[in-house]
């Protein structure tokens, strides 16, 4: 039985399974999620010391894979995020490996023609600078999540998160810290905030606008529902509240309803701005007939005659008013209709 033992703990055997767990923590602490640690590019330099330690790149590229693979699918239900994560480390392992092959080589004055000398090392300052791009930097983490932890406990002082990890959104090109809340269930947010107490992005007043606004949307389309102009389509959503107020999950529609706005999208070419202007002014007359629809103001969209994908006309009609506000559409500031606005951007129900 020692014998057999022993023949299996040999050296090669050990060193394969002290390389697999290199490459095992480097995929791991890569994780974006895990603050201000995943800022330092571990993944960059543990795979070239597991190379070291069991020399066989093939061997240590596959496990860094698999581990990317099995650690992104723990923290994603995404599969088109897993597989990126799983090939962006995989692709920064083997940059790491060839990188230490190549200095290894040349403390040693080895010759192999195979190791691509000088290009590993333009590869690895390259991938470093790609790294820290994604993830920023251990200063820029720390600082702030410092800032967005007081942002949060001064805006908020008597509602209770659990604050979570800060990480880098490239998406957002900020630092943005998770924290959780619960209002009948659970969530999770992200916050990012600025040094006057102002926060470009708060996760807990979206939600809180999320659901004031929701309860007009209801109303609006529960009295559409029953409009029909010439069998023509039309889309609508939320907008905004309009206030300056801090927003919280306690608040009601009621509170604002006079601050909330909407927009609707009419899927019909009109020839004329004046016929774009008629089928508004449609529209809100049989909006009127409801006195619990209440809102600051309502924004209309609408195409011309022409074949452009683009809508023509945009409207603003506000609360008690006949007037209407008609300009040329600006793209610039609105985004399609294809789906519900994405009003889970920077929050979203964990159950």
């Amino acid at each position: 039985m020692m014998k057999r033992l022993k023949a299996v703990v040999t050296t090669p055997t050990v060193c394969f399974f002290a390389a697999g767990f290199l490459c095992f923590l480097s995929t791991y602490l890569s994780e974006l999620t895990l603050g201000a640690v995943a800022t330092i590019p571990f993944i960059l330099f543990l795979p070239g010391i597991a190379y070291l330690i069991y020399r066989n790149h093939r061997h240590i590229a596959g496990l860094c894979a698999l581990s990317a693979f099995i650690f992104k699918f723990v923290f994603s239900n995404d599969l088109k995020e897993i597989f990126l994560f799983t090939l962006f480390c995989t692709l920064l392992a083997t940059v790491s490996v060839f990188t230490c092959k190549y200095i290894y080589e040349l403390i040693t004055k080895q010759k192999n023609t195979k190791t691509p000398h000088f290009i590993s090392p333009v590869l690895f300052v390259v991938s470093l600078i790609i790294y820290l791009l994604i993830y920023g930097t251990i200063f820029g983490n720390l600082s702030s999540k410092t800032l967005n932890e007081d942002y949060l406990e001064k805006t908020y002082p008597e509602e209770e998160f659990l604050v979570g990890s800060t990480y880098y959104s490239v998406k957002d090109g900020r630092y943005v810290t998770e924290f959780g809340f619960t209002a009948r269930e659970r969530y999770i947010a992200v916050v990012s905030a600025e040094k006057d107490n102002k926060a470009a992005i708060d996760g807990y007043r979206d939600y809180s606008s999320h659901e004031i606004l929701s309860v007009g949307l209801e109303k609006l389309r529960t009295a559409l529902s029953s409009f029909k102009y010439e069998n023509k389509d039309f889309a609508i959503r939320y907008n905004k509240v309009e206030t300056d107020d801090r927003l919280t999950a306690k608040n009601t529609f009621s509170e604002y309803a006079d601050k909330t706005s909407y927009e609707i999208a009419l899927y019909y070419q009109f020839e004329s701005k004046n016929e774009f202007e008629k089928m508004c002014r449609d529209y809100m007359e049989h909006i009127q007939h409801y006195d619990s629809i209440m809102y600051d103001k309502i924004i209309f969209y609408g195409f011309d005659s022409s074949d452009s994908d683009d809508f023509a006309y945009r409207s603003v009609c506000s609360f008690g008013s006949d007037k209407l506000k008609t300009e040329s559409f600006n793209s610039d500031d609105y985004s399609r209709y294809f789906s519900e606005k994405d009003t889970h951007k920077y929050w979203d129900l964990l159950g």
